[in-house]
């Protein structure tokens, strides 16, 4: 398991937001395995937003918060889930690559992912505010898309001419996996199987 370096963390997710071609490459220049980019990125980048956005949301007052008991639990099955998202959307533009010309990788692909990602996140926090917070977190996340288009090939290596085929079909195998996903959690918490409310 890596170890979790403050300083490390908050040099990439800045630089992923506000600088971050040459962050990309640094961390690349790491050869970093899914364990390390989930503990320096992907882990410290949900944790926050999930701290963050429910705090001031209350706040501005554009979402409750909820007690003690409740708020640990959301932290932790948005730290969960934001982690299976981000590694089920690594797993799907890593592996593909390799029919791309790429070169096909877990560890790679989920790196560039949690990177880009970095600004959409920041969006889910900014997005509390009133008024124009939902737009900013909008833009923000439209953001995050252009620089996964940008990211990936620096981590997947697929040629120029095969970046579109290896985006679109990406994100296509991304909306049917999470359409058949949805629906039994869906059922589950229709049926009021879900997990109870704290």
């Amino acid at each position: 398991m890596a170890d979790f370096d403050l300083e490390r963390t908050q040099a990439l997710l800045k630089g992923a937001a506000l600088n971050p071609e040459p962050t990309w490459d640094s961390f690349r220049a790491d050869n970093p395995d899914w364990t390390q980019t989930a503990v320096l990125v992907a882990g410290p980048m949900i944790v926050i937003t999930a701290t963050l956005a429910p705090i001031l949301g209350w706040i501005f007052g554009t979402n409750m918060l909820p007690g003690a008991g409740g708020f640990v639990t959301q932290i932790f099955v948005t730290l969960i889930f934001g982690l299976i998202g981000l590694g089920i959307s690594g797993a799907v533009f890593g592996l593909l690559a390799g029919s791309f010309g790429g070169t096909q990788s877990f560890d790679n692909g989920f790196a560039a992912v949690s990177l880009a990602a970095v600004p959409g996140y920041a969006g889910q926090i900014i997005g509390t505010l009133p008024l124009i917070g939902w737009l900013i977190g909008l833009a923000l996340s439209i953001y995050s898309m252009v620089l996964l288009y940008r990211c990936l090939p620096r981590f997947v290596g697929v040629p120029q001419e095969k970046r579109v085929g290896h985006f679109v079909v990406g994100l296509i195998i991304l909306v049917v996996i999470y359409a058949i996903i949805s629906f039994p959690l869906a059922g589950l918490f229709l049926t009021g199987s879900g997990v109870p409310a704290v």
